[in-house]
């Protein structure tokens, strides 16, 4: 059986969570994941400057209607991030047809696993109004992400059912990734007052931290904070951050149960996975808690545990937990002077011992067992009045934390050396994957050999027979057939012959070059590069490593870029030589070419510079100033691939027509290069060659509106402007215009299709 789980990439913590939830049980009942890691449904990502071309990642999403899996997960919260209800609708109808279970999300079709973001939420808002707080503002996610709302919903209901008061300034939306200082701020002035802040998640809280120490506010003394997720950093801030405690390997693991059921044809419910607060001394009230001080309280295991852990052997966690619980009560036996103060600390080390020897520090949160053990033992040594037992109790203390901070050194120090070598590698990875000599076939090996550092033992990358420009606001349609270019098993690279490469597209979870007997999970990647892709790559990338999943995709695109340019370079090479065996053979002089564009009409490079020259002679002789302007077609390459190359000659005719049209019959005009056109001309009285230029291209705007063409024909253009006293060759003039084109371009947006087609 093999099921597909999809997510918003595998960068956040929490998703890595779910996926590694889903693994571990899939594991189990010997279960096929195939975890495919899309990005944000229905954002606008012209406006991520810095990551415009991501949505390629959701050019997955048609990989899981092909009828070969025989079940998905869905992880709508995160996808859907930034769509709204319609769209999550529209989203999720997609998977109709197939048994499926979603993550923070039901319809008609099917329900879902979700977090009771209500549970632990309200038990530290209730531990904060026990304490005397009455002043509570909140700072959470998106307005309409559904986490998001649910936080802010048991906030405002807890507000009202304790009759405390609020407004439109009692919650503020920031955004659970990216930091929001400025709701922050907005926050703590419209209640210099507050007594203590709700936090979205713990990222957030990190922020609070910030701006109320820059108000001179300090948190755990005026100010409480409470933060959601109980993530990695909670415990170690300062002072350590109280939270809730979310289990996404759970709600992974449970959304695994339901869609087995879903699969055998059983009815199923929606189901919540609780949340559990966790108190530390960014509360206020800290020390006053009541339930630290009732005689039978003892430290729980399962509060130093990371909420992250991937239970690799249940044996360990037992084997541990008894440890700690032992060390627990050997505190507690103090009183009974059963040992010596000696024979008591050096117990407590050897339980401390067994547990690193366990690989305690993969387990355990080490800073929240040392708040939770330095709290417990505070408050027993508090409660003592023997002397003795004191100075045993703060021998035992002294004897653990040393020990704890020996062998938390020697960890990092080994984590620093294997983080250097993970670097070193990380290096060599992104200079190999660029380094080919060659760009065909057997190159392909060489993108699969660079990935052993990440511990990929077996990868597949499937090609499409031609790549294919996809824009953001299209649906990607996969083609028929793909090619397996190179395979990767058990550590071993295999180049595919041309007779075996060609396989269905619906068989790329199944075929004879990708076993489940080695994968149990893999992980479906886009190739891709701007607007282009080229193909995916299915590989078992460790759940360690998952971090690393949009590197691993950038280079190994950016690698089969460079191969695509390398393999039409050669062709180009050849086609090259070719034409210059046919001149020779014919006794071709090429000083007697024409000096004119066959396409165009135009003069070609040659008769451009010649006839410019002698026009700016003729200018300067009469004391005249000459322009040069380097005009260039926008998306040309896009045009031919998308619509063919008789459109791309169309559109090449019309930018010719229309520089002939605007400069009139004085000025030298010329095709130069492909997409590229000069024009020499006298400058027009009081009209600066920029507002020329504007009308040049209104010229091409009105053409556009008329043209019953699918696509836009463009161009973008610079100017320099020549005297006989600047000394300026034609040369560089030339150079100068297109610097100044390409300052443009950098500036133009990629309109090159029509809106009916998008």
């Amino acid at each position: 059986m093999t099921i597909g789980i999809v997510v918003s990439g595998l960068v956040e913590a929490y998703v890595r969570d779910i996926c590694k939830g889903v693994s571990r049980l899939a594991k189990q009942e010997d279960v096929n994941v195939v975890i495919i890691p899309a990005k944000y449904y229905g954002h606008d990502y012209e406006l991520n400057f810095e990551y415009p071309y991501i949505y390629q990642f959701n050019s997955l999403f048609p990989y899981t209607q092909l009828d070969n899996l025989d079940g998905i997960i869905v992880e709508v919260a995160s996808v859907c991030m930034f769509a709204d209800d319609e769209h999550k609708k529209i989203f999720a109808s997609q998977y109709a047809n197939i048994p499926h279970v979603y993550i923070a999300y039901s319809d008609d079709t099917a329900k879902g696993v979700f977090l009771n973001n209500a549970s632990g939420l309200l038990d530290g808002l209730h531990t904060l109004y026990n304490a005397g707080v009455r002043k509570f503002g909140m700072i959470t996610g998106q307005k309409d992400n559904v986490d998001a709302i649910a936080r802010r919903e048991t906030f405002l209901n807890f507000l009202d059912s304790n009759n405390l008061p609020h407004d439109e300034n009692s919650v503020f939306y920031g955004d659970f990734f990216w930091p929001c200082e400025e709701q922050i701020n907005d926050l703590f002035d419209a209640h210099p007052d507050i007594e203590a802040v709700i936090c979205g998640n713990d990222i957030i809280a990190g922020r609070v931290y910030k701006i109320a120490e820059e108000r001179g506010r300090k948190v755990g003394v005026d100010l409480s904070v409470l933060g959601f997720d109980d993530s990695f950093n909670a415990a170690t801030m300062n002072p350590p951050l109280s939270s809730v405690r979310t289990d996404c390997v759970e709600l992974g693991a449970e959304a695994f149960r339901s869609l087995m059921r879903v699969i055998r044809g059983d009815q199923i419910e929606n189901l919540e996975i609780g949340t559990k607060f966790v108190i530390r001394k960014s509360f206020t009230c800290f020390d006053g808690i009541k339930t630290l001080c009732e005689e039978d309280y003892k430290p729980d295991f399962f509060d130093i545990i990371k909420s992250s852990v991937h239970v690799i052997d249940e044996r360990v966690i037992l084997t541990l937990r008894s440890l700690f619980n032992k060390l627990v009560d050997l505190v507690l036996s103090v009183s009974k002077k059963e040992m010596t103060s000696k024979e008591y600390a050096k117990t407590a080390v050897e339980y401390l011992d067994k547990m690193f020897e366990l690989g305690m520090e993969d387990y355990i949160d080490i800073g929240r067992m040392i708040n939770i053990m330095d709290d417990f033992f505070d408050r027993i040594i508090k409660k003592c009045w023997d002397k003795e037992i004191i100075d045993i109790h703060i021998n035992i203390k002294s004897k653990c934390y040393r020990e704890m901070v020996f062998k938390l050194n020697a960890s990092l120090d080994d984590k620093t050396h294997r983080y250097t070598q993970k670097v070193v590698s990380m290096q060599s990875f992104v200079r190999d994957t660029m380094a080919f000599e060659r760009g065909n076939d057997l190159s392909y090996v060489q993108v699969l050999s660079t990935l052993k550092w990440m511990n990929i033992k077996n990868a597949v990358i499937y090609m499409y027979d031609h790549p294919v420009i996809h824009f953001q606001h299209e649906d990607f349609i996969i083609p028929e057939k793909l090619s397996i270019k190179a395979v990767l098993q058990d550590g071993e690279t295999l180049s595919i012959t041309k007779m075996k490469q060609h396989i269905k597209k619906k068989d790329i979870f199944k075929n004879k070059y990708f076993d489940w007997k080695t994968y149990n999970t893999a992980i479906l990647m886009p190739i891709f590069f701007n607007e282009i892709i080229y193909g995916v790559f299915i590989c078992d990338m460790p759940k360690e490593e998952y971090l690393y999943s949009e590197l691993l995709v950038s280079q190994v695109s950016s690698g089969i870029k460079m191969l695509s340019l390398l393999g039409t370079n050669e062709k180009l090479l050849k086609d090259y030589e070719a034409t210059l065996r046919s001149l020779k053979e014919n006794n071709i002089v090429l000083e007697n070419i024409s000096k004119s564009d066959a396409l165009s009409g135009l003069y070609n490079r040659r008769g451009f510079e010649s006839n410019a020259q002698k026009f700016i002679d003729s200018q300067f002789a009469a004391g005249k100033k000459v322009c040069i302007f380097y005009v260039d077609m926008n998306n040309l390459k896009i045009i031919n691939d998308r619509f063919g190359h008789q459109d791309g000659d169309f559109s090449l005719k019309v930018i010719s027509d229309k520089l002939k049209e605007h400069f009139g019959d004085k000025a030298v005009i010329g095709r130069i290069g492909g997409d590229e056109f000069c024009v020499a001309t006298e400058p027009r009285e009081d009209v600066f060659p920029g507002e020329d230029l504007f009308e040049l291209y209104e010229s091409f705007s009105a053409f556009n509106e008329k043209s019953d063409k699918d696509y836009n024909i463009t161009v973008s253009a610079g100017a320099c402007v020549m005297d006989k006293d600047a000394g300026l060759s034609l040369s560089q003039a030339m150079t100068i215009a297109d610097e100044d084109l390409y300052k443009v371009k950098a500036l133009r947006t990629k309109n090159v299709i029509k809106e009916k087609l998008r």
